[in-house]
């Protein structure tokens, strides 16, 4: 089963991965991404009014296979 590297930024922090993990496709760490992506933005709720939570899915030979962005954007109506 092929070994992927996961890459998650927030903007104040990036945190590599040396361990990776396995998957049976590029596919399938794709999901695994956008699944660890919700998580770490549901627990570090955004602590200013923009902020972009990414990830890159590194495959054995360090190309990315993929990137993704999750977004959050406050705007105060006063």
């Amino acid at each position: 089963m092929p070994r992927y590297y996961f890459e998650i930024h927030d903007g104040d922090w990036s945190e590599p991965d040396e361990e990776g993990s396995d998957h049976l496709t590029d596919e399938h760490a794709g999901h695994e991404a956008i699944e660890a992506l919700t998580h770490i933005a549901r627990d570090n709720l955004p602590s200013r009014d923009v902020r972009d939570f990414t990830a890159d899915v590194r495959d054995e030979s360090g190309n990315v296979v993929f990137h993704g962005t999750l977004s959050f954007r406050g705007e105060w109506k006063r």
